[in-house]
């Protein structure tokens, strides 16, 4: 095959694990077509078998080509064309495809049901939203205490915008979550604490501190003398702050700038540069003076003294009398039904392979080969699937 170069000839004769990085139309594809071909030819190297071959790719129409392009390579070798109608069978596919099929193997003795079907995840949302409907209206039926105090503090004629923002919660962190009771517990250990809050406070101090310093040294960067005694006035008060009490006791003192006075200096300046220059780092200043101006209209004593320990009660109770139910009665139906989102199934595929090593074994020591097509387009959990099956054998191509 003289049609390939020589960083191209050493990708598909390299062994272990390798990624190859090239943009888009640089024959990539090709490169992992060809490596297909020698490997089963045994070109200077033990033969591999179709079906000791794993290619996982990110799409349908990516998975067609590669198998096309394989029968393609493979019919011009008359020792290999007997393999052509092999292809179809062989593991040239997505990688949810793929995950689905793990789960659909071995599924059963991890209880998982028989049957494993793809639910798209707007109709888990649509589930969803009929569940926590149920869900409300326990909570309204039942008079609880604690949902009757959050309606009445936070809802404004109607549950709306509370109810989409325990859906927004379930759909954003919760749907692909591999252990979802856990993940719930860690957050409430950890964020949903007196603790945390106080701490929170800490932070916003250093925060202010970091911003004042931050905003003395933009005005210093200033060139124009009038600008930078115009700021220089206007900031002296932020000089002496020094936790977020002080910054509080300054909102009255705290005002806009005076944004004529400044664009009627920027705009008697000569030199063009200066001008620009001045008008970004203005810009800068601007923002920086503005976040202040709003940390000191916050209203530290009653967030200290009533707010926590509602945040805490009202979060707590949140997670353990909603999402928890919520979480629970949406995966019930997914195991009654048999269907499951494509995260679901990648989730339980990896949850076999974490529980089973002679699973893991059976697949790592099955594939002599693992090929990946566009492997800049797989998460982080895709990449820690495929390193639980590799036995530094991934051959990645894609454009880093």
């Amino acid at each position: 095959m003289s049609n390939f170069n020589n960083e191209q000839n050493k990708a598909i004769n390299s062994t272990g694990n390798v990624i190859v990085s090239a943009g888009a139309g640089s024959g990539k594809t090709t490169v992992l077509t060809e490596r297909v071909r020698r490997n089963i030819l045994g070109e200077e190297r033990e033969k591999v078998k179709l079906d000791e071959l794993l290619i996982l790719t990110f799409t349908n129409d990516a998975a067609t080509s590669m198998k096309n392009k394989i029968k393609e390579a493979l019919e011009k070798s008359l020792s290999l064309a007997h393999l052509v109608p092999l292809v179809d069978s062989a593991h040239i596919e997505t990688i949810d495809a793929y995950q689905k099929f793990i789960v659909s193997k071995y599924g059963q003795e991890f209880g998982y049901p028989k049957s494993i079907n793809v639910l798209p995840e707007d109709i888990l949302l649509v589930k969803a939203v009929e569940v926590l409907n149920n869900i409300f209206e326990e909570l309204y039926e039942s008079e609880n205490q604690i949902f009757k105090e959050i309606i009445f503090d936070y809802c404004v004629k109607n549950d709306n915008k509370f109810f989409d923002f325990i859906l927004s919660i379930y759909k954003n962190n919760l749907a692909k979550v591999q252990r979802k009771h856990e993940f719930l517990e860690n957050y409430k250990n950890n964020f949903v604490t007196k603790n945390y809050f106080e701490n929170l406070i800490l932070e916003t101090e250093n925060t202010i501190k970091k911003d004042i310093s931050l905003l003395s040294e933009e005005v210093n960067h200033l060139i124009n003398r009038d600008l930078k005694t115009y700021y220089q006035e206007l900031f002296a008060d932020l000089k002496g702050v020094d936790s977020f009490s002080d910054l509080i006791a300054l909102k009255d003192i705290l005002k806009s700038e005076d944004r004529k006075k400044v664009n009627d200096i920027i705009n008697g300046i000569d030199d063009e540069f200066i001008k620009n220059e001045e008008n970004r780092n203005r810009e800068r200043i601007r923002k920086i003076y503005e976040t202040l101006k709003n940390l000191s209209t916050f209203d530290l004593d009653t967030f200290l003294k009533i707010d926590i320990d509602k945040q805490v009660k009202f979060l707590t109770f949140i997670i353990d009398e909603i999402l928890i139910k919520l979480v629970d009665r949406c995966e019930q139906f997914k195991f009654e039904s048999g269907y499951f989102t494509f995260s679901d199934i990648s989730n339980i595929a990896i949850d076999i392979l974490e529980k089973s090593e002679s699973i893991r074994n059976e697949l790592k020591y099955q594939y002599k080969l693992i090929m990946v097509d566009e492997c800049q387009d797989n998460s982080s959990v895709q990449n820690y699937f495929i390193d639980l099956i590799s036995n530094h054998n991934v051959f990645s191509v894609g454009d880093i």
